[in-house]
C-alpha cells in the first residue's frame, strides 16, 4: 500500500495547490499563494521539501518565494520555463523523471495553455497533476500555444491508463459541464451538472476527476468523434479542427 498522501489545498478564489506528503516530508504543486500552504504544513507538522510548478502563471507560482525561504524548499519547473519560475533550483524536461522519496514522477510536456506547460505523472499511484492543460471537463484557454499544440498534449493524457486521476489547477467543474452540455446535450451530463451541484454545495472540490471520464464526458477530450464533428460542421474535418471550434466556442461561452 502506498505511502504518498496528497491533500487539496484551496487558494485565491478558485485555485487548487497540492501537497503530497511521504511521512512528514512534504512537497506542494503549484503554490497559488503562501498563507493556506503553511497554516497546512503546521497544522501538519509537515517539513517542505519541494515546490513543483507545471507553468509560470502568478497563480501558479505566487508562493514559489515565501515558502522557498521558509523552508529552503527547493523549486522545481521546466527547464524552458526557467526565466519565468520565481526561484527556480531544479530544472525538468519532457520524459526525464523527478524523485520524491520512493515516489518516481515522470514529466510530460503538454503545451498550449502556455508553451511550456508540463504536467506531473505518478504512474505507482495512477494520478496526474495538469495545472491549466486539463481541466475536469474541459482545457485550459490557449494563451501562447496553438489548437494543434493543445490538442497534441490532450492526446498525450488521453493516453495514459483510464483509472489515473487527474488533479487539475482550478475548480471550473460547474461552467464546463454546462458548456459540454450547451454542445452535446445528454443523460450523462445532466447527471454529472447534479452530482457537481451537490458537491460544490457542500464546498467539497469536484477534483480529482479520471481519464475514464474525461473521455465519457470531456468535449475536448472527444474532438476526434464522428458524432461531435457532427455537432460542430456539416463538412469532413479533422480533429484539430473540430478542437480549435470547440475552444473557440468556450472562449465566448
Amino acid at each position: 500500500m502506498s505511502n504518498l498522501k496528497i491533500d487539496i489545498i484551496p487558494c485565491l478564489s478558485d485555485n487548487y495547490s497540492y501537497v503530497l506528503s511521504i511521512g512528514k516530508d512534504a512537497l506542494v504543486i503549484d503554490p497559488s499563494e503562501a498563507l493556506p500552504i503553511i497554516k497546512f504544513l503546521e497544522k501538519n507538522n509537515l517539513k517542505l521539501k519541494y515546490i513543483l510548478n507545471t507553468h509560470h502563471h502568478f497563480d501558479h507560482v505566487g508562493g514559489n518565494l515565501e515558502l522557498k525561504n521558509k523552508y529552503s524548499a527547493l523549486i522545481a519547473g521546466n527547464e524552458k520555463d526557467k526565466e519565468r519560475i520565481p526561484g527556480i533550483d531544479i530544472l525538468l524536461n519532457e520524459s526525464e523523471k523527478f524523485y520524491f522519496n520512493n515516489s518516481e514522477f515522470e514529466i510530460i510536456n503538454v503545451p498550449g495553455h502556455t508553451s511550456e506547460c508540463i504536467a506531473y505523472y505518478i504512474k505507482s499511484e495512477n494520478v496526474v497533476f495538469t495545472g491549466d492543460a486539463i481541466f475536469s471537463l474541459g482545457c485550459g484557454r490557449l494563451f501562447e500555444g496553438s489548437p494543434n499544440d493543445m490538442w497534441n498534449s490532450i492526446c498525450k493524457i488521453k493516453s495514459l491508463p483510464d483509472n489515473t486521476l487527474i488533479y487539475c489547477g482550478h475548480e471550473y467543474t460547474a461552467s464546463n459541464a454546462k458548456f459540454v452540455q450547451s454542445i452535446n446535450d445528454n443523460d450523462q451530463i445532466k447527471l454529472k451538472i447534479i452530482k457537481i451541484k451537490e458537491l460544490r454545495e457542500k464546498n467539497i472540490p469536484t477534483v480529482p476527476t479520471t481519464i475514464a471520464e474525461e473521455k465519457e464526458l470531456n468535449i475536448f477530450f472527444q474532438a476526434n468523434q464522428k458524432n461531435i464533428k457532427s455537432l460542430l460542421s456539416d463538412n469532413n474535418i479533422s480533429d484539430e479542427e473540430a478542437f480549435t471550434i470547440i475552444r473557440s466556442a468556450k472562449d465566448t461561452f
